[in-house]
């Protein structure tokens, strides 16, 4: 299994935690962010290869956030977590649901392996503008 470095992304001490450990006991290296303008700081290619939003932040605030690393070029995979099947956003690469860890923990590693297959993490100016 490919370690896969995580940044984990939400308002709510406890669930980051709680996702902290999971992912960490299935192998990956997380790093957590308890606000955006720290996310936004932690957001690099040689740091993250994926992107975990916790249902504790707003809506926008997640719409927000996706759109900041769309337009930075960064072809990081976004997951937004809910805690429900029903509760799915529109703007992120999948949106998972923690009811079934281990289903989580294989959807988190199916998505962060098809993104690294699919493209490079970046892409410089020029080819945004060609695109």
């Amino acid at each position: 299994m490919h370690l896969i470095r995580i940044l984990s992304v939400g308002l709510d001490p406890f669930l980051l935690r709680k996702r902290s450990l999971l992912l960490h006991s299935a192998g990956h290296n997380v790093v957590s962010s308890s606000s955006l303008k720290d996310a936004v700081n932690q957001l690099h290619p040689s740091n993250v290869d994926l992107v975990l939003l916790c249902r504790s932040i707003p809506a926008i605030d997640r719409e927000r956030l996706t759109c900041l690393i769309r337009a930075s070029g960064f072809f990081l995979p976004i997951i937004s977590v809910a805690e429900t099947k029903d509760q799915r956003d529109k703007f992120p690469d999948a949106t998972l649901d923690e009811e079934d860890e281990s289903n989580f923990l294989w959807h988190v590693q199916r998505i962060a392996t098809k993104a690294a297959k699919r493209a490079p993490t970046h892409v410089s100016s020029s080819a945004r503008r060609m695109a």
